[in-house]
């Protein structure tokens, strides 16, 4: 470590923090993922003055190297754990109540599981553990069916998830999309689903025209639906009951 925190510039935003309301705080030092120890002496500061504040240390969120997802990945994380901190407290809460006695384990982006206590630690471990759950599920119906080669799909209300299945085993990667937009770390890696599509049971057709990619509607598309020849996001109206 050669150049200490400035721990009076940590003290110094905590006013700051208060007044915009802030309900959780993401830290992130460029060379955490080798030493944790000025990210984890500014959590030490903030609750000395602020106890009960959530924050999120890119440390531990995601302890690997390239600043960009790991410090994207600590943003998000912070940004959903109060939320799912007292989401997950009022439902192992409500199973107790009920008798429930069985331990609740929350499924993993990487495929795994964890405690519940882990969940509300780190939410966005949690990202996209459906698809990933069903890519595993699919590859354990391709062993059973002795099929080593399947192209896993998963359509939901809003996306389609599609992974490729080699040996029994779903592709893996490293990092994840999520709406397109962000990039974040999925720990161990597992299992490499990709999105498309619009919403569930729009089918297209995808054609390459030079160095431009675009999607042509098909049968079911916005075309045939009267909305032109640009894919468009459609959801079905709802009626309401008579009295």
């Amino acid at each position: 470590m050669l150049v200490p925190l400035d721990e009076e510039g940590v003290r110094a935003l905590i006013p700051r923090l208060r007044a915009e309301g802030v309900e959780a705080v993401a830290v992130g030092f460029l060379h955490a993922f080798v030493d944790p120890r000025h990210e984890r002496r500014v959590r030490e500061i903030l609750h000395e003055a602020w106890p009960g504040l959530p924050v999120s240390l890119s440390s531990e969120v995601s302890p690997e190297m390239r600043e960009y997802e790991r410090f994207s990945t600590t943003v998000a994380n912070a940004y959903v754990q109060p939320l799912m901190d007292r989401y997950l407290a009022r439902l192992e809460q409500g199973l107790r109540a009920m008798g429930v006695r069985a331990p609740l384990l929350m499924m993993l982006s990487s495929g795994g599981l964890c405690s519940v206590e882990t969940a509300r630690r780190f939410p966005v471990r949690l990202v996209e553990s459906g698809p990933a759950g069903g890519a595993l599920f699919a590859a354990a119906i391709a062993r059973e069916a002795g099929l080593e080669r399947v192209l896993s799909y998963d359509m939901g209300g809003t996306t389609a998830k599609v992974c490729l299945i080699d040996a029994f085993r779903p592709h893996t990667a490293r990092s994840f999309e999520v709406a397109r937009v962000g990039r974040f770390k999925k720990g161990s890696g597992l299992p490499s689903a990709h999105s498309g599509g619009g919403d569930g049971g729009d089918r297209r057709r995808r054609r390459v025209d030079r160095a431009r990619r675009y999607a042509r509607p098909h049968r079911g598309g916005p075309r045939q639906r009267g909305c032109g020849s640009r894919p468009r996001l459609l959801r079905p109206r709802r009626r309401r009951a008579r009295p």
